[in-house]
């Protein structure tokens, strides 16, 4: 069985290759391909019993985006059909055409994507800092922020992309290193590969400074 899903709010390529990664391992599911220059998921699995599955592990990973079935009379494209790789180590993506071989290259220093970043930087005033390591995308970065700001205890929250910065007001300085913690704990269930420190220890890279 195949069918084709258009993600409805689908806008970090990076989150796009997650959810490709994470519905080939939804049990039933033989092909899957995440195209995010059309926001669509092209999916073959065994049966209709896993769709609700399917769908499921694409909200639970980005909540803001809605799949939406498209109806076709054929069945899915396979080798003319354009689609992205998002590299796990930047935010940009590379549209190229599968028919045979392919070869790409990336001169990747960061991020080499051509588009603009724009953030806005608000550093709070007596707010706790959390040092973040391996975020590599401005999306989702500010999917942290806004879940952090709604955490227990946050009276506010700010993120800045470009150094790594997660900056933290309490509502309750007593309960500071309590909320810390938690908020310790939930940034890499946000984000794989996401490392939080209380201390800056190295360059957004890991390397040493």
């Amino acid at each position: 069985m195949q069918k084709i899903y258009v993600l409805e709010g689908l806008d970090c390529a990076n989150c796009a290759m997650k959810i490709e990664r994470q519905v080939a391992k939804v049990k039933g599911v033989q092909e899957t391909n995440v195209d995010f220059v059309t926001k669509k998921l092209y999916v073959e699995y065994e049966d209709a019993t896993i769709e609700e599955a399917i769908l499921s592990t694409v909200t639970s990973i980005e909540p803001e985006v809605v799949p939406r079935e498209v109806k076709q009379k054929k069945s899915m494209e396979n080798k003319s059909q354009k689609h992205v790789h998002a590299q796990e180590d930047s935010c940009c993506e590379h549209a190229h055409s599968h028919d045979e071989e392919h070869e790409h290259h990336h001169d990747h220093d960061g991020c080499s994507c051509t588009h603009a970043h724009v953030e806005e930087v608000r550093e709070l005033q007596g707010a706790d800092k959390l040092y973040l390591t391996g975020l590599d995308c401005a999306n989702c970065a500010a999917k942290i922020e806004r879940h952090v700001a709604g955490m227990e205890n946050v009276a506010d929250a700010s993120l800045n992309f470009s150094n790594g910065i997660l900056f933290v007001q309490m509502k309750d300085k007593m309960k500071k290193e309590e909320t810390l913690m938690k908020i310790m704990e939930v940034i890499p269930t946000l984000e794989d590969g996401v490392l939080v420190e209380k201390e800056k220890k190295g360059a957004r890279n890991g390397t040493p400074i």
